[in-house]
Parts: C-alpha cells; structure tokens; sequence
C-alpha cells in the first residue's frame, strides 16, 4: 500500500510513537489498546501497536513467524516499511505501507509523498510519519536514546552500534531528534513531547528510579546486547 494513502488519516488526534527503550517496560502492556500508536521496530513484543515503522525489512518477517507460531500475544500490528534493496518492496505492496527514504531535512514534515526523511534512529521517521498522518501532538514513550540500570531495551534485543561507544550512538540519537523536534514545531505546529514513568527530571535521576522502579515491579536486569553491526564507523554523523 502507498504510505499517501494515510496522509491526513489521524488528523487532530494525538500520536504516540513507542520506541523500545527501558523505561517502556515499565508501562502496563495494555496502555496503548485505544491510542493511536505508532510502534518503532520491535516494540509489539510488548505493546498492542496501530503501526510498526521499520527501516529493517527483516523485522516484519520475523513478527510474522512469531506472530504465526502464537510466540506474541499481541494483536497485529499495520507495518510501515523501507523500500530497501536488494530485495525492494513495491509501493504498492498489499500488505505494507512501503516508504522511499531522503537524508534531507528539507523532505521532513513534508506533504503526501511516499518518502520519510531518515535519521540516525528512526525515531525522526516516526515523528515525520505521526505529522503526515495529522497529528495534534507526538508523545514519545520509551525512546530513551541512553541505558538505564544497565538494560539497553524493553526486552533481550541485539544493538547495532557500528564499532562506536554505546554512549556516542546515544548522543547522536538525541542530536537527530532534538532537530526532529524543532522542525515539527517549526514547519508543521506539531508538539513533540515525551511521556514517561519515572520521577524526577532525566539524567541519573531518571536512572535512579528506574531501577528502583524496576526492582517495585520485580523486573530482572537484562542480559547486555549483542551488537551484531556488519560494519564500523569512526564517528557519530551530525544533523
């Protein structure tokens, strides 16, 4: 399916994108049910998500199998997909949203296209996704963009780092999405906030009390990810 078709689809309402940091396990699994939610990479492993955006291919396919062998227990999730090679979806696909992807900030909060701008994380790709959609406001849940307590996701995932310190590629992800935020204000009057369940105001606060929070709700700390990047890079890219 061509991602115009949902243009202006959600016009006024609030969205939410729910990325896969630690501190969305601390949410409870039901809490999107009746939001419209758009869910970055492997967040329906633990939330009922209206889409799941992905600059991954590979992803969908692996939801498929488990969501086929009953392995997740939540509902299907609509998957908004890169148009990637070597295997390239057509735009037209009938059981995806199929996207083309442009570095270019002037392409951001732009008009019915089937192009997303593409950041250094795809949390800029949702939020440019939410806005096209009509979204009144973004709320971000659980895009942390930093370890907290030591765990790195919601869950056991892989990372891929590239061969950079895990708080360099953090520093990038805030950088991108700190640009995110301002263009959305600025280009489309779209409030980009974020949505959390922890105390405080960020930084080792927020991650005092998240293992303090986590050990309230008797949540193991997660084993550390397996980077399972194909190639280095020297240094982070700035927006």
């Amino acid at each position: 399916m061509q991602l115009k078709a949902l243009f202006r689809k959600h016009a006024g309402s609030d969205i939410y994108v729910v990325g896969t940091g630690p501190s969305s396990r601390l949410f409870p699994t039901d809490f999107f049910d009746d939001k419209i939610a758009i869910g970055l990479n492997q967040a329906y492993r633990r939330f009922n998500l209206t889409y799941t955006i992905t600059v991954h291919p590979e992803l969908e396919i692996e939801y498929r199998e488990l969501h086929s062998a009953k392995k997740v227990a939540t509902k299907k999730t609509q998957w908004i997909v890169k148009r990637k090679a070597p295997n390239k979806l057509p735009l037209h696909d009938a059981t995806r949203y199929v996207f083309n992807t442009s570095y270019e900030w002037s392409q951001f909060a732009g008009g019915p296209t089937d192009t997303l701008f593409l950041g250094k994380s795809v949390c800029p790709t949702a939020i440019d996704m939410a806005i096209r959609m009509g979204a009144k406001n973004v709320i971000l849940v659980g895009v942390d963009m930093a370890e907290m307590g030591g765990d790195h996701h919601a869950t056991d995932q892989h990372v891929q780092f590239h061969g950079l310190p895990a708080n360099d590629v953090y520093l990038e992800y805030r950088l991108w999405a700190y640009k995110a935020r301002e263009l959305a204000r600025e280009k489309a009057k779209v409030n980009v906030l974020s949505l959390t369940p922890l105390l405080g105001c960020g930084g080792e606060i927020h991650k005092q009390d998240y293992v303090k929070l986590r050990a309230e709700l008797r949540l193991d700390k997660l084993p550390d990810p397996l980077d399972i990047s194909k190639y280095d890079r020297p240094a982070i890219d700035l927006p």
